[in-house]
Formats: C-alpha cells, sequence, structure tokens
C-alpha cells in the first residue's frame, strides 16, 4: 500500500534494544535474588550458645504413642499383640 506508514515498523530498532535492555535486567536482577537465597539457604547461621544443661529425662516412645499402637486396644480392652512397642 504505497504512501502508507506503518505503525510498528521501527528502522533504527530502538523498541528491540529497549526491549533486550529491560529482559537483561530484570533477569540480572532474578539471578541476584536467586542467588541470595541459595546463601541464605545453604549458610548455617551461627547461633548463641544457651547454656542449659542437657536434660536426661526425654520422653521415650511409649510416652508419645497412643494406647493402640502401645499395645492396647482402645475400646475393647484386649492386648495386640502384633502392635506392642517395647
Amino acid at each position: 500500500m504505497p504512501g502508507e506508514q506503518r505503525i510498528f515498523f521501527d528502522p533504527r530498532d530502538r523498541r528491540w534494544r529497549r526491549f533486550t535492555r529491560r529482559v537483561e535486567i530484570a533477569s540480572a536482577f532474578l539471578s541476584v535474588v536467586f542467588g541470595a537465597l541459595l546463601a541464605a539457604i545453604l549458610v548455617n547461621p551461627a547461633l548463641p550458645v544457651v547454656g542449659v544443661p542437657s536434660s536426661r529425662a526425654l520422653p521415650s516412645a511409649r510416652h508419645v504413642l497412643p494406647a493402640a499402637v502401645r499395645g492396647t486396644i482402645v475400646g475393647w480392652g484386649k492386648l495386640d499383640r502384633k502392635a506392642t512397642v517395647r
């Protein structure tokens, strides 16, 4: 169509340069954010010493497990020998 200008014609490629520059900036920013996240996950933080003595009376499995798993069928009053935990 002679005499008509193209609407999106850019002979100097300014739009393409702007687009690629923005993509480069966004990818650099996301790379820095991802690197910081990865570093935060991998770095072991130095925690202060609390100074509390260790406890010898920690709960054992029989204190934590429900009665049905310990050996008693709840509601029946019978002993289930297969589920006994010692």
